[in-house]
């Protein structure tokens, strides 16, 4: 899509929002504290439509309303290729006419998987051996893991 358009402005949160839980208890005055989780993101993008031949706006308009028109978490990259973030819009996509040949999108997604993911893919084969993988990044994430099996399995252990 950076083919398509230039991203003025990106709003996004620095860390995924902390949402308490806790117990309300009859017999005592206030709540005790439970569990702490995070929440998703929420990430508004402002982008400026401005092809050299002010014929093809609509176009590329209505190519952009089509990235935008999906029901499923699609990769948001944003200034690094090597991660993404999975997002789904949220609300209306709004478009403004800013003059002959130009247009700006302003669309509003939302993260519920609130952690960038690498494109780097670990494969391991092994046969009974232990596997350690580290967290490079900068927050403590629960790691996306799918597990290929393709014999009989009594017992899987993930630590």
């Amino acid at each position: 899509m950076t083919q398509m358009v230039k991203v003025r402005e990106v709003s996004l949160p620095s860390l995924p929002s902390i949402e308490h839980d806790s117990i309300d208890l009859w017999e005592m005055d206030g709540n005790i504290f439970n569990s702490v989780s995070f929440g998703n993101r929420s990430i508004n993008l402002r982008m400026l439509i401005q092809p050299l031949d002010p014929k093809e706006l609509e176009v590329l308009t209505q190519d952009v309303k089509r990235v935008f028109y999906t029901r499923e978490p699609k990769a948001l990259y944003l200034g690094d290729e090597n991660k993404y973030m999975l997002c789904v819009p949220d609300g209306d996509v709004m478009i403004t006419e800013l003059g002959t040949g130009t247009n700006e999108i302003e669309v509003d997604l939302i993260a519920y998987y609130p952690y960038w993911i690498s494109n780097e893919v670990y494969i391991h084969n092994f046969e009974g051996k232990e596997i350690v993988v580290e967290n490079n990044g900068d927050v403590a994430a629960t790691p996306v893991m799918s597990l290929g099996i393709t014999e009989d399995t009594h017992f899987i252990q993930i630590d």
